[in-house]
């Protein structure tokens, strides 16, 4: 036994539970405070600045999302495949990420510091300097933190995340209450930066509290020789993340061309706000599943990884489902929180909601294929269905709008998931049949042994 060694619980299913209650509570609370926080915003910018706000958190989503070469689920999943059976080399992946990940994110800033002109499309018209620097710290804090959230992921320490979720969260709101001004988008984003500036000093210190007591450290040579998860690894997720960003992106770009253009993104982003009410359920999920998962892979536990497949999937559609079934029928109050303006797209808030329901069902597939490594597979699902997705934006919001762009995402979404779906079932049903075969020839060689 390792000083990484986890100790294993008696049943699969058990630890499934015990990570999803400490994961869900917290993201739960985590959520529900974002989204009274964006009401609150909302309310306080009014529909068109809220649109910029909109703009801006999926364009700092997006420079995210590459700074951050998805270094965080690199480190989950070595974590959770390595630190029994190679420990030094968890700790040495541990370490690489941590490196690459700052420097990357810092180095991003600096570019935002230098050249802001490169991201005035996030917030168009003057006089936002300030809201891009402040987003730029929020992004920076991000992808570091998000590191460290993944680390204890993989050491599967999700009663530690869960305080430390639920209590920075907490600690965000506060501060908007108190720091917030009419329309003052600044006054908005800066207790938005301290809070990720707290959430990251907390997961920090606990992640090296951690590391400390399990005696979890690595040489240079050790981190250096770690660089090829980079290629295997970080560089097709990030690469995935990018596609589906830019995507997103893309479409919401194109909606600001059209004539009352910020307050529909506004209105589509109210709807990807409440549409993470669902797909939260997939990120807790994942952050319980991709490490058993790859734990089990490792160990050769093939019957472990399809339960957990598909206890996740079956969780995932009957929150999703009903989360959906109830947002729909709230539409009208939920609208009418957000203030004035909101309430004419009804049907466009919804099908951005419903698009969840297909996109969750999608990610729990996708995370048999990162538990198992396969980044290059899921960056070609990536790159093929977010290439059609981009078609049927430039399409369809030449001529419907925002309903366009809702539209292209649920039918997209939904023909994505279905294919990979038949897909991964030949796949599990071939690996099945392989494992029963394996087991029937066993048993003949111990019976003709005894004979």
């Amino acid at each position: 036994m390792t000083g990484l060694e986890i100790a294993k619980t008696p049943s699969p299913l058990r630890q499934f539970v015990s990570g999803i209650a400490w994961t869900m509570a917290a993201t739960g609370v985590e959520r529900g405070v974002a989204l009274g926080q964006t009401i609150i915003i909302a309310r306080l910018l009014g529909i068109e600045a809220y649109g910029r706000y909109g703009l801006l958190f999926v364009t700092v989503g997006l420079v995210s999302s590459v700074a951050g070469l998805q270094l965080g689920l690199t480190a989950t999943v070595h974590i959770s495949r390595s630190r029994i059976s190679e420990p030094s080399r968890a700790v040495a992946v541990v370490r690489l990420c941590e490196i690459v990940s700052a420097a990357m994110a810092l180095g991003a800033f600096g570019v935002l510091w230098f050249y802001p002109s490169l991201f005035a499309t996030a917030l168009p018209g003057d006089g936002y300097s300030d809201a891009l620097l402040l987003a730029g710290i929020m992004a920076v804090a991000g992808v570091v933190s998000g590191v460290q959230d993944s680390v204890l992921q993989g050491f599967e320490q999700f009663n530690t995340l869960a305080v430390i979720k639920t209590t920075t969260a907490v600690v965000g709101l506060g501060l908007v209450l108190m720091l917030g001004r009419p329309g003052d988008l600044a006054s908005v984003l800066l207790p938005l930066a301290l809070a990720s500036i707290v959430r990251l000093g907390a997961v920090l210190v606990m992640k090296e509290l951690l590391m400390r007591r399990e005696g979890a450290h690595a040489s240079l040579a050790a981190i250096w020789a770690a660089r090829q998860v980079l290629w295997s690894f970080s560089l097709p997720s990030v690469l995935a993340s990018l596609i589906g960003g830019l995507a997103n992106w893309y479409g919401l770009v194109l909606i600001t061309k059209l004539p009352s253009g910020l307050e529909e993104v506004a209105i589509l982003t109210t709807g990807q706000q409440w549409r993470g009410m669902v797909l939260f359920a997939t990120s807790v999920l994942a952050s319980v599943a991709i490490p058993m998962m790859a734990r089990m892979s490792e160990s050769g536990d093939r019957a472990g990884v399809r339960k957990i497949h598909q206890l996740s999937l079956a969780a995932n559609m009957l929150f999703g489902v009903g989360v959906v079934a109830v947002v729909g029928v709230a539409t009208g109050p939920i609208l009418a929180a957000y203030g004035k303006g909101f309430n004419g797209s009804h049907l466009v808030f919804w099908l951005m909601v419903a698009s969840a329901v297909p996109m969750s069902y999608l990610n729990v597939l996708l995370q048999y294929l990162v538990s198992h490594g396969r980044m290059w597979l899921q960056l070609l699902q990536y790159g093929v269905s977010n290439a059609v997705l981009v078609i049927g934006y430039v399409i369809s919001i030449a001529y419907w709008g925002s309903l366009g762009f809702a539209v292209t995402t649920l039918i997209v979404s939904a023909a994505t998931a279905l294919a990979l779906d038949r897909w991964l079932r030949e796949e599990l049903a071939m690996g099945a049949a392989a494992e029963c075969s394996s087991s029937g020839v066993a048993g003949s060689e111990q019976k003709l042994g005894k004979i």
